[in-house]
């Protein structure tokens, strides 16, 4: 028996001496480890914890002991860490298991968690390590990460070998290549036909000597389209000095420099206009009170740049003594109200020739942010003949508004007495038609004596017709005819016209015709004496010119929807082109023979279309020869 119990003895010590080592090294482990070891029992508690929780909590060993570990579990990750603390105590590990635990001081922090479940001692075993500080580097990685692929400039990355490993979208969008086209291909994917080769080397040398490269140069988009990039590559050191990785960032100028070459273009063209347009320009820095004159500036006030240093004083002696305060006047109100341009027009007295110029002057003035003037620039161009030329037009207008003036006096002269007479004449006239009608009722006389009677009041009507027209006309010419507004019947106006004309139609055997739209309003507004005067006027001629066929007068909507027609017809003899032109001008018919055949004066159609654009109308004619006229 002693053998075996020496055995088992030794067995004894054998596991009694690991036992110790183990704890050992498990003292020393939980005392040394850099990651928080903790055992956790089945009501959640902490039973054991290493001491790196002092440097990852804030906590001791002591203080965690007997705590629930729920309780310094951030509360937003406090439902994720129940639901994984659960599945653990279930015999489901984790492993790489992420929350935030909320230190001792306050903050946060970020722990990755492996962790099971131990039957054999009714426990759960975890390890967190503090992951902290790796969080912020990849959230700061992260937001690096965007702002590259957010910026609007083009980034690109390349290896030693210049070939390509990262692009952003910018730069995907400026030149057209996909992203997975530009990977491992070539920086100079970009180059082309145009590009410029000394460019390039310097670009090359730049880089060879790990030093960045700043410059324009011309590029080529995957669709074979130039344009102008804005290039900064700039060489990043590995430690050992290097060169390991290459970084461009490129900016799509293509629009700036059509904009540099455009202003080139206009500024060649405003110099060259400025030269044929002998304008001059000044410039005058207020902060240092320097000033200067173009060449231009300084022939138009006959200075050398020898003899002169320009300034404000210099140009304010060159102005003539009567415009110096109104022009200084400007310059001031200008300055000390913020206005932000001025002009003003002078004279100068000439310092080699002594004579006396017209100036045109025009300012800017450049204010800094604070609203303070700290620039001035301007032009003066010499407008003597300008001034000249108007002075003589001036002239030349007031001698013709004289003229003028005379000629509508004796136009205004000749319509008052040619109202004077028609009224004069009028007097006697309805004498004698007045008693030619009293003697055309004498009884017993002779029928001879009553044809002349006729005759003496048919001629009475016929000049007393004339003296109407002369009378209308004078008006119209000194604008003293007034335009009535009152509503009338369109229909009655349109049957006056056919009664007052009945017997002589039938006289000439011809037929009278009233033709109305029925889409007229019974009731219409304006001046019926005018338009009934315009009327019968055009039906009189109507009736002068047509010896057979139809007169038809009536009225219908125009052709734009909104205005109404007045209209006369005939089947008479008709106008010619050439006549048409005429008709309406004053004391005018369309020929010789119409006032031997028909009396009159003339003037019934120029009346007639003066008083209805008077009314806000117009009097038109369309005739044919042979055929007959519609006015």
């Amino acid at each position: 028996r002693l053998p075996s119990a020496i055995e088992r003895s030794l067995e004894m010590g054998a596991t009694l001496r690991e036992k110790k080592a183990l704890e050992h090294m498990n003292a020393l482990i939980m005392a040394n480890s850099l990651d928080i070891i903790c055992t956790i029992g089945v009501q959640g508690k902490f039973l054991k914890v290493s001491a790196a929780s002092l440097a990852v909590l804030g906590y001791n060993s002591g203080e965690l002991i007997g705590r629930s570990f729920i309780d310094l579990v951030y509360p937003e990750d406090m439902k994720i860490t129940q639901t994984t603390a659960k599945s653990v105590m279930e015999g489901i590990a984790t492993r790489d298991f992420e929350n935030r635990y909320v230190h001792k001081n306050g903050t946060l922090v970020s722990l990755m968690w492996s962790a099971f479940w131990s039957d054999r001692d009714n426990v759960m075993i975890a390890v967190a390590r503090d992951i902290t500080a790796r969080k912020r580097n990849d959230e700061a990685l992260f937001l690096r990460e965007r702002a590259l692929g957010e910026v609007s400039q083009g980034v690109i990355i390349c290896d030693e070998n210049r070939l390509i490993i990262y692009a952003n979208s910018s730069f995907t969008k400026i030149t057209g290549y996909k992203e997975t086209e530009l990977l491992g291909e070539s920086c100079s994917i970009l180059q082309g036909a145009d590009t410029e080769v000394t460019t390039i080397l310097k670009m090359r040398s730049a880089l060879h000597a790990g030093r960045t490269f700043e410059g324009e140069i011309l590029n080529y988009r995957k669709d074979g389209r130039e344009f102008w990039n804005d290039l900064s590559i700039a060489p990043i050191h590995s430690e050992t000095g290097g060169p390991l990785r290459f970084i461009g960032i490129l900016r799509d100028i293509t629009a700036r420099k059509q904009a540099e070459q455009e202003l080139f273009f206009a500024l060649e063209r405003l110099q060259l206009a400025v030269k044929a347009g002998r304008v001059g320009t000044w410039d005058f820095n207020l902060l240092t009170h320097k000033m200067d004159w173009d060449e231009q500036m300084l022939m138009l006030y006959g200075r050398k740049s020898a003899d002169i240093t320009p300034c404000m004083e210099e140009w304010h002696l060159s102005i003539h003594p009567d415009d110096r305060a109104g022009a200084r006047a400007v310059y001031d109100s200008a300055m000390s109200s913020g206005k932000d341009s001025f002009e003003r027009e002078f004279r100068i007295i000439r310092i080699d020739d002594g004579l006396q110029r017209y100036i045109r002057g025009m300012g800017v003035i450049l204010r800094d942010e604070s609203g303070e003037a700290v620039r001035m620039i301007g032009i003066n161009w010499d407008v003597t003949e300008e001034r000249r030329r108007e002075e003589k037009l001036s002239a030349a207008l007031t001698q013709e508004k004289e003229l003028s003036e005379k000629a509508r006096s004796g136009e205004r002269a000749k319509s008052e007495f040619l109202a004077v007479m028609s009224h004069e004449v009028r007097t006697p006239l309805n004498g004698i038609l007045g008693f030619s009608e009293l003697l055309a009722q004498t009884p017993d006389l002779p029928l001879e004596s009553k044809d002349y009677v006729q005759i003496i009041t048919s001629s009475g009507h016929s000049l007393l017709r004339i003296l109407d027209d002369i009378l209308d006309f004078s008006r119209l010419e000194a604008d003293h005819v007034e335009i009535e507004k009152a509503g009338f019947a369109s229909r009655e106006i349109l049957e006056d016209v056919r009664v007052l004309f009945a017997q002589q139609i039938k006289e000439k055997e011809l037929t009278l015709c009233v033709l109305i739209d029925e889409s007229i309003p019974d009731s219409l507004e304006g001046d019926v004496g005018r338009l009934r005067q315009i009327l019968l006027n055009l039906v009189g001629n109507a009736l002068k010119f047509t010896d057979q066929g139809t007169i038809n007068v009536g009225m219908r909507l125009a052709s734009d929807g909104v205005m109404y027609e007045f209209f006369v017809s005939d089947t008479g003899s008709g106008i010619t082109a050439a006549q048409l032109s005429r008709i309406f001008e004053p004391f005018t018919q369309a020929d010789s023979s119409i006032s031997r055949r028909h009396g009159g004066t003339g003037l019934g159609l120029s009346i007639s279309r003066r008083l209805a654009e008077l009314m806000g109308g117009t009097l038109e004619v369309h005739s044919e020869l042979n055929k007959g006229s519609e006015f």
